[in-house]
């Protein structure tokens, strides 16, 4: 509806249809919320040439008529902080060309926070002066206000100065400073290396805020150059008059932008394995090798996830699909590509292959695959950090198993098939391989979640009896064995 009544008021004012767009969204939008706006665009009669991140939209907008002064790269950080997002980004110009270097952003976070202090505040002196409660869900403006008119409590005045707005919200204000380290940190730059902070929203305008930046810059003052409620709109016109070949000094600006989180599948036993790491480039096309977990498999399912936790399950999972009609084989010998594809408005698209006889699959990730909510990215973010050594744990005993088992099954094949090794062994010494290897698989079975030690304490018993026994033949190396062990990913 609103990209719609835009479009009617552009055409009113212009005199003339409007068809293309760039649309721009906070940084930390995750994929299906792009693809949503995609959609909504297309719904309103837009056909969306470009979506870019607002932090880079003010950047385009700011750097634009003055890049062509600057000898050398500059560094640029953008904080946005709004209504609803809260977003920082880490840009440099350099030559021409605008990089997004890292973003990061607390969703939750914004100036609706802010009022909610105030209104909670209003709420308690509202109850000690009338002695009365105005009751439930109240805790909102509108709320508040409504109940209060029902009450023939309409008239309810109090003065809210600077200093009490900066006393209810001194916590929000300074947390505002985490995402700054966290970009800072990403970029590997120092405060110095920061040549411009650019405010972006209308929460940038509390003074307090400005205070806060400035004292984390070393007395920095951010920019006030541009209007940091119109700044994006300059930017994203910009973006658009470069995509359509306008003969200007703005079509010498090449922008190269990054997801804000991570994007990987489920392999085996629930981990995460990260095929895209966040604060990548954008284009970006990654691909990596997965194999099949049991014997004789046909069919794989591959499970896709974005955010920063090391199991799968905690993350936002995006879609799925089946990769069906793989030929049968032993386990960890099928080899699986898949493929991570975002193209330049950060929409993703996955594709598995099958090698041997070419089966492939693919989908879009789009608004339909559990779009996630601001509060739930927010406390997804949340949760990473606060279990971030808990799931160093848990990756590190997944990992040491999946390697105990891929060293398994994987020798196991190998052997099955050096058939005339084989002959060389005595009866006694095949017996001791092929027992060693049952009594793994049935040690795993009973024992699935012991420590990493003892699993690689396991691993290391198997080999040296492999070897002990394998070394007596000429020419094999059980090295062999481990190269390939590590050429997979992980298991579907």
């Amino acid at each position: 509806m609103i990209l719609g009544k835009m479009r009617e008021i552009a055409e009113r004012y212009l005199g003339n249809k409007v068809k293309n767009a760039v649309v721009t969204v906070p940084a930390y939008f995750n994929d299906a919320q792009r693809q949503a706006t995609k959609d909504a665009g297309k719904i309103a009669g837009f056909n969306v040439i470009r979506i870019i991140n607002e932090p880079t939209a003010e950047a385009i907008a700011y750097g634009s008529d003055k890049m062509k002064n600057w000898k050398d790269a500059k560094n640029i950080l953008v904080f946005d902080l709004g209504g609803g997002t809260f977003d920082v980004s880490l840009l440099t110009f350099d030559n021409g060309l605008l990089e997004v270097l890292a973003t990061d952003g607390d969703t939750h976070l914004d100036g609706e926070d802010f009022d909610q202090r105030v209104i909670d505040h209003f709420i308690k002196l509202f109850k000690t002066k009338k002695e009365k409660d105005v009751g439930k869900n109240a805790h909102t403006v509108e709320n508040f206000v409504v109940k209060l008119k029902k009450r023939n409590e309409f008239y309810f005045s109090e003065i809210l100065t600077r200093a009490k707005l900066e006393e209810l919200n001194m916590d929000l204000f300074r947390s505002t400073m985490k995402p700054v380290e966290n970009v800072l940190q990403d970029a590997e730059l120092e405060k110095s290396d920061i040549a411009d902070v650019l405010l972006v929203g209308g929460s940038t305008r509390i003074p307090k805020i400005r205070q806060i930046l400035k004292e984390f810059f070393n007395g920095k003052e951010p920019s006030r150059a541009i209007n940091p409620d119109e700044a994006v709109v300059y930017g994203a016109a910009i973006q658009e008059a470069i995509l359509a070949g306008d003969d200007c000094i703005i079509d010498e600006i090449v922008i190269i932008d990054v997801n804000p989180l991570t994007m990987g599948i489920e392999v085996k036993d629930g981990a995460m394995s990260n095929i895209i790491p966040r604060n990548s480039h954008i284009p970006k096309t990654n691909k990596q090798i997965f194999t099949t977990v049991r014997d004789d498999q046909d069919t794989v399912t591959v499970r896709i996830f974005e955010d920063e936790r090391p199991i799968a399950k905690y993350n936002h999972f995006l879609g799925e699909f089946d990769l069906t009609g793989i030929p049968l084989a032993p386990r960890g010998v099928t080899q699986i590509d898949v493929t991570f594809d975002i193209d330049v408005d950060g929409v993703l698209t996955v594709t598995a292959e099958e090698k041997t006889r070419g089966n492939k699959k693919n989908i879009m990730i789009n608004s339909k695959t559990n779009r996630l909510s601001s509060n739930e990215i927010d406390r997804m973010i949340k949760v990473a950090e606060l279990f971030a050594d808990e799931d160093k744990i848990v990756k590190e005993r997944i990992n040491a198993k999946n390697e105990l088992e891929s060293y398994i099954y994987l020798l196991r094949n190998q052997l099955k098939d050096l058939k005339t090794f084989f002959e060389e062994l005595l009866s006694k010494e095949k017996s001791i391989i092929t027992n060693a290897i049952e009594n793994q698989i049935k040690w795993i079975d009973t024992n699935p979640n012991v420590k990493v030690d003892q699993f690689r304490k396991q691993k290391k018993q198997l080999e040296t009896i492999i070897l002990q026994i394998m070394s007596k033949i000429h020419g094999y190396n059980v090295n062999n064995t481990r190269s390939q062990s590590s050429q997979y990913y992980g298991e579907l």
